[in-house]
């Protein structure tokens, strides 16, 4: 995160809190407990900082809805985007759940895994596909 231009203190905050524990912070924002305040102000300045430096809109990205990891499973809100009335520019909600996405459309990480606007199944990626062990 460094190296696309974000202060080290802020790249460590993203870092840390969205790998240790992004599910109890979302419950805690939810609940309105002060239990993780600070991580959580770390977390919003942090991405307050950085979207205020953008000067492009963010490629397209792609997260489970459902699943392993879900993000359902951190905030049932995101059910709204499977209504049959939700489209593009018309379906706003607000999400207490840390979002991590990716740029790549075929990265979901089990069959059970659901997104909104799934993409067409690819080959799989020679470089992600585990490789029997040696003999």
């Amino acid at each position: 995160m460094v190296q696309a231009g974000w202060p080290p203190t802020q790249a460590a905050a993203v870092m840390l809190v969205t790998s240790s524990g992004p599910m109890a912070l979302a419950r805690g924002v939810r609940n309105h407990s002060p239990t993780f305040a600070a991580s959580s102000y770390a977390l919003s300045e942090a991405l307050w900082a950085r979207a205020r430096a953008i000067r492009s809109p963010a490629p397209p990205a792609f997260a489970s809805l459902r699943g392993t990891f879900g993000l359902v499973s951190a905030d049932e809100c995101w059910l709204q985007l499977l209504a049959d009335d939700a489209a593009p520019g018309r379906t706003s909600f607000t999400t207490t759940a840390v979002v991590l996405a990716s740029s790549d459309p075929a990265t979901f990480p089990d069959e059970e895994s659901v997104s909104a606007q799934r993409p067409p199944r690819h080959a799989p990626d020679p470089r992600l596909t585990a490789s029997p062990p040696p003999p």
